[in-house]
């Protein structure tokens, strides 16, 4: 493919994005300024102040290829500063003691006391985006934002999933046609060898062989029976989205700030929005940047979202920027990265670029037209930048990816970690990606190096995680070092007290779940039957059929959450014995009765 844009073939890919494109790709409408908060609230800029660092191994990390990323990133980070690691129970927690002798640092952090790991309940490694942001109020009084989450990453991989399940039906049902066929002409089609001169024997074998064939079908139908009736099970528990919901990772901001803030005394302020902590980003004016995609993502209330960036996150104005283009992460930090005072770092896909250009000529038809539609965006979002007062240094992207199992990502070195340490130093970790356009990654990862200048900058290998719609911003959390359990005045015995209240929270939650776990049968007479599971999920039997259900236990082991394909309920959990909970629906629907089964 002729990459000069002269060619003809050039110009066609640039109109087809820019009609592909033509909401995403424009810049978008100029967003009238926001008024200042109604309450006075210094929020934390990570950017700027010196911040703990906190990482997040999902629930389920033992062979989670994104723990080895989240480690090496708190190697690196215990070099600079303080380090909170966040576990979902004890076996995580031991996972990540037993990671010393290939992360050495991290031991070593920990018997210093600048590393710590506390037992907060959540579930996915996404921190950056279901965490809180933090600042103080005008009385001192720190503050815990804590916007809706919703995990964009585990609904695609569902829809994904979804479309794998209707493959194979679609393949099963196919065969199952064919046998069928197969069945009508041996079942009505006569035997023409069978004629009066042949002997019984043979017709006999023929007449047997034929049986044997039709009866062969039959089994063969049955089994692709059993196979679309177990698709058919799958297919629907995967088109409830709800009961795969990330509430866990929803709810821990909260605990989050008990086991990480000196200070438990916090408010927590819950703004009427859905945004992820990546597609927000504070700048060094007090300006947040975000994406258009945040304004569908809460039904189109433009005016509401400003409102409450404005009310509980301190924005002084929002900026709206153009996602990258494609079923990916549409998140702000994907392609922005502020550098140092107006300064920010942009991502440019630009095929004419001498570097990117022999990329781009290689690439299938779909990458080429991915990077013409980001292409187009990215200059955008330029305009856009320097309208609002900003200098943009445009930094050379690597091509998307298009790959069988994780579809298609951007590889970003822009999805970088700031932090700042104690002394005002800043230390930026970029991601890189082993084996993949290393010129133009080394190319990136130096004029990044020059525009941070005093700042040791490292790189953390991350292409798992880019293949998961993420990378090491992503994976990461900074919170304010000065309202910290690592702040100075914050006593041993504060630490271990806040920790050991986390921890006995979570026992109880753990125990709860422990007695829940079996099967139950309400008392009343509809004979409705509860199981649940040891992981999390459960089936409820009765009248109306089978419902499979996903639950979890919560507030220290009091409330119990439910969700099916009709939505999530939340019981009030009350324990009459051991073999009999009574659980009490937050609605003003009736209590349930259930008694342990003894069948």
């Amino acid at each position: 493919m002729n990459s000069d844009p002269r060619h003809p073939r050039w110009w066609a890919l640039v109109l087809s994005a820019l009609t592909a494109t033509a909401c995403s790709a424009a810049p978008p409408p100029k967003p009238p300024e926001t008024s200042k908060p109604t309450v006075s609230l210094e929020l934390f800029n990570e950017y700027s102040d010196p911040g703990v660092v906190v990482i997040a191994p999902s629930s389920d990390s033992s062979d989670d290829p994104l723990l080895d990323i989240q480690l090496d990133m708190a190697q690196h980070a215990t070099r600079s500063g303080p380090v909170l690691i966040m576990v979902s129970d004890a076996r995580s927690r031991n996972l990540i003691l037993g990671a010393c002798r290939k992360f050495p640092d991290i031991c070593n952090a920990m018997q210093k006391g600048t590393l710590r790991v506390v037992e907060v309940p959540h579930e996915g490694p996404w921190v950056r985006d279901y965490g809180p942001q933090i600042g103080v109020g005008a009385d001192g009084v720190p503050v815990v934002i804590d916007a809706s989450y919703e995990d964009f990453r585990q609904r695609r991989d569902l829809r994904r999933k979804r479309r794998e399940l209707d493959r194979q039906r679609l393949l099963y049902i196919r065969m199952r046609e064919e046998l069928d066929r197969q069945h009508s002409i041996m079942s009505d089609a006569h035997d023409e060898e069978d004629d009066e001169d042949a002997d019984m024997v043979s017709r006999y074998l023929r007449s047997r062989a034929r049986t044997e064939r039709l009866s062969g079908i039959e089994e063969e139908k049955r089994n692709i029976d059993e196979r679309l009736e177990l698709l058919r099970h799958k297919i629907e528990v995967y088109s409830n989205e709800g009961i795969f919901s990330r509430d866990e990772d929803d709810d821990s901001p909260f605990f989050l700030a008990q086991s990480a803030l000196r200070d438990t005394r916090f408010r927590l302020a819950r703004p009427p929005v859905v945004i992820d902590g990546g597609n927000l980003m504070r700048l060094s004016d007090g300006a947040c940047a975000t994406t258009s995609d945040i304004v569908p993502a809460n039904g189109g209330k433009d005016a509401e979202i400003e409102r409450a960036l404005a009310r509980d996150y301190g924005c002084r104005k929002v900026i709206f920027l153009a996602p990258l283009p494609g079923p990916v992460i549409k998140h702000v930090d994907m392609f922005l990265l502020p550098v140092e005072g107006n300064l920010v770092a942009l991502a440019a896909y630009d095929p004419a670029d001498p570097l990117t250009s022999k990329y781009w000529a290689d690439a299938e038809e779909s990458v080429q037209t991915l990077m013409m539609e980001a292409s187009l965006a990215m200059d955008a979002n330029a305009k856009v930048l320097q309208q609002h007062g900003y200098r943009v240094l445009r930094v050379g992207a690597l091509l998307p990816r298009i790959d069988l199992e994780a579809g298609i990502y951007y590889p970003t070195v822009l999805n970088a970690l700031v932090r700042v340490d104690g002394n005002g130093r800043r230390h930026v970790m970029l991601p890189t990606y082993a084996g993949y356009q290393e010129d133009l990654q080394s190319a990136a990862v130096d004029k990044l190096r020059a525009a941070f200048e005093r700042a040791e900058v490292v790189t953390i290998e991350a292409t798992e995680a880019a293949k998961r719609q993420g990378a090491v911003h992503c994976l990461s959390l900074v919170i304010p070092s000065r309202l910290s359990i690592f702040a100075d005045g914050a006593t041993a015995v504060q630490v271990e007290r806040m920790l050991a209240v986390i921890g006995e929270m979570q026992q109880n939650q753990d125990t709860a779940k422990e007695r829940l776990i079996g099967n139950w049968r309400s008392q009343g007479d509809d004979g409705v039957r509860f199981v649940f599971g040891k992981d999390g999920d459960g089936l409820i039997l009765g009248d109306g059929g089978m419902k499979v259900i996903r639950y979890s236990i919560r507030t220290a082991g009091t409330v119990l959450a439910v969700s099916t394909d009709g939505g999530s309920t939340q019981y009030q959990i009350e324990w009459k014995s051991p073999r009999h909970v009574r659980l009490v629906p937050s609605s003003k629907a009736a209590a349930i009765e259930l008694v342990r089964a003894t069948e």
